[in-house]
């Protein structure tokens, strides 16, 4: 007889054991399953490892390249701002603002309704600079409205449209603003081509013209005594690596003065020692061993971490051939014995910023200073090619890979047992329930034969 489900046909509960059996065989895969948790956590630790390092390289660059190269801007006075990048040249200078660059604005005169037609169709053209753009109104209508919206869509025309409502009889007024200051923004005419009506009222440039202009400035400034013009209020190309943002017009000079960033060197080193510092945490988190529930972390014993951790301690043995300073703890940069991480002695720190300077960056700069010294020992473990962390990582993935290959290999067994198991239930299931037919049969037959004979 067919039987749909083991177990059916005998009444036994082999469904049941077959999956006690499943589970039983699945067991197998554990050790597989756990190895390949620890090679994840294996991997994910050694990429955590190579981000706190590259931290520390990139702070170590910044000390290299250009933080004792920082300059700053000081501005006494309320009429503009100042900043300064590394190109800067120190010095003090005085500073008078006559005048502020401004846009143009243009109002043309006042029309009775703003969503009406003005003509019909026609190209506006805009000469700005020696420059001529064009607006076809073919296709947008010539309403106030209509032209409003066909000048806003164009971002690169240079000029902006809005209406103005003066309250009059005829309170629409067109009114054009040039989107930058300056008399090199400025429009210098408008005409419109194919609609007399519209042309009488936008154009400009021309003696009948019936356009309103407020004209453009430039910036008028005096720096130790030198006029200075500029397009914008934004002048960036008067002194060097010296950028002024114009804020308003002065009845008396205001003062400048740029000079060295020594709070900007100190953040950056304050910065190389924090990243340091997160080397050290990051390597203790992954190697720790908690004693109490006797479980290990991701790189308990791992000698690549205890090496980073060695090599970290390298960049503090860094000594330097020239200056006042040949080590870090003589600027007030030690190490704390308890947590091995460093300590920065903000006073001693910004002592030796103060007073020699030179020499806190010889300590640092160069072939053989801190910078470079930090900068080679972390490439040794993160270079994309050879470094020791990517390497290793390299060789976790191929682990990886191989145990999933074991699981899926191992999976495929299990079935295949499984399935011999279920074959084998399933002929055991349809022989018992032959045989309960049968012994039904039989039983039902004596009965029948001892109520004959009775």
């Amino acid at each position: 007889m067919a039987i749909s489900s083991i177990g059916v046909g005998s009444n036994l509960p082999l469904a049941e054991l077959l999956d006690n059996l499943r589970t039983s065989e699945e067991s197998k895969l554990t050790a597989i399953t756990t190895r390949q948790k620890n090679v994840d956590a294996r991997i994910s630790a050694y990429g955590q490892l190579k981000n706190e390092l590259t931290n520390v390289s990139t702070a170590a660059k910044a000390l290299l390249e250009d933080a004792f190269d920082s300059m700053k801007a000081t501005v006494v006075g309320s009429d503009f701002t100042a900043t300064a990048t590394t190109g800067a040249l120190a010095g003090d200078y005085r500073i008078k603002v006559n005048t502020l660059a401004t846009t143009q604005s243009l109002a043309m005169t006042g029309q009775a309704s703003r969503t009406e037609g003005i003509g019909s169709g026609g190209k506006i053209s805009f000469t700005i600079n020696g420059q001529t753009k064009e607006i076809d109104l073919a296709t947008t209508g010539t309403s106030l409205n209509d032209i409003v919206g066909a000048i806003n869509g164009q971002e690169d025309l240079g000029v902006r449209a809005t209406i103005l409502n003066n309250g009059s009889d005829a309170p629409y007024q067109l009114i054009l603003s040039t989107t930058k200051t300056g008399t090199d923004a400025a429009v210098t005419s408008i005409s419109v081509s194919g609609n007399t009506e519209l042309d009488t009222l936008m154009k400009f440039g021309s003696e009948d013209s019936t356009v309103t202009e407020s004209a453009a400035s430039n910036a008028l400034l005096e720096i130790n005594g030198v006029s200075i013009s500029s397009q914008s209020n934004t002048v960036t190309n008067v002194l060097d690596g010296v950028t002024l943002t114009l804020k308003g017009t002065s009845e008396a000079g205001n003062s400048l003065s740029v000079s060295g960033d020594s709070q900007g060197v100190k953040d950056a080193i304050k910065t190389f020692v924090d990243r340091y510092n997160e080397v050290l945490k990051k390597v203790k988190q992954v190697t720790a061993f908690d004693v109490e529930n006797q479980t290990m972390s991701a790189l308990t014993g791992d000698s690549l971490a205890r090496k980073i951790q060695t090599r970290m301690g390298d960049i503090l043995n860094t000594t330097s051939g020239s200056g006042a300073f040949s080590m870090l703890s003589q600027i007030g940069i030690r190490t704390d014995p308890i947590s091995g991480q460093l300590k920065i002695d903000d006073a001693v720190l910004s002592k030796a910023l103060t007073e020699k300077p030179v020499d806190v960056q010889a300590l640092f700069r160069g072939d053989s200073g801190v910078a470079a010294k930090a900068m080679a020992i972390t490439e040794a473990f993160t270079d994309a090619k050879v470094g020791l962390l990517v390497t290793a990582s390299e060789g976790a993935s191929k682990q990886r890979k191989d145990l999933d290959r074991q699981y899926t290999s191992a999976q495929a067994r299990i079935d295949a047992q499984v399935e011999i198991y279920r074959k084998q239930f399933a002929a055991m299931d349809a022989m018992v329930a032959q045989m309960n037919t049968t012994s039904s049969y039989l039983t039902q037959q004596l009965s029948l034969l001892g109520s004959q004979k009775s």
